[in-house]
């Protein structure tokens, strides 16, 4: 399988997950955290769900401190994510994202902050049993309500990665609190 590029980070970070900061400054909003293997649709899920919040109303944007300022990347994400949510071939641009957390408001309220990352430190069918790098447990300790949203591939014919990555929520689930909630997508 082709590794895929995460975008953004420094060789320091790429050669460490452990070295990856990300910072969620509104302890008290609720964090979506969409959760999942490398290429299973987080991204796309975030298009869609940000176009469709837009049309009811919601405000949707980046919280640009998440990454720090050396991440360019993150800052040009930042920039560009209306481009990016509006384009024709979303697909294509999603390509760039490695990490994004964006603000819900409604009526000048924070209602809840989306996080998407990469997949590869939440689950990597090559690598099953790593444990998660200190950001992951980052925002698994935070103080906000969580909802994990677990993206689930029902056409996932291999019965190994299948049953290893149920192996991986398993052993997240030993961590989450008892007011996190979670859906399968």
């Amino acid at each position: 399988a082709e590794d895929k590029i995460i975008f953004g980070l420094t060789s320091e970070e790429l050669n460490d997950p452990n070295k990856i900061n990300v910072t969620i400054a509104d302890t008290n909003a609720p964090l979506v955290i969409l959760f999942g293997p490398p290429a299973c649709g987080k991204t796309m899920t975030l298009v869609r769900l940000t176009r469709y919040l837009r049309r009811e109303g919601y405000i949707i944007s980046p919280i640009r401190n998440f990454r720090p300022s050396y991440d360019t990347n993150y800052i040009d994400m930042c920039d560009s994510f209306d481009i990016m949510i509006n384009q024709n071939d979303a697909a294509d641009a999603t390509s760039r994202i490695s990490f994004m957390l964006v603000e819900v408001i409604r009526n000048g309220r924070r209602i809840c902050q989306i996080l998407e990352a990469p997949g590869e430190y939440y689950f990597n069918p090559q690598s099953p049993n790593d444990p998660f790098p200190n950001y992951v447990n980052t925002i698994i300790n935070c103080n906000n309500r969580k909802i994990w949203v677990f993206m689930v591939e029902p056409d996932w014919r291999d019965e190994v990665d299948r049953r290893n990555y149920v192996n991986k929520i398993q052993k997240l689930k030993v961590k989450l609190r008892p007011r996190d909630k979670t859906i399968f997508l």
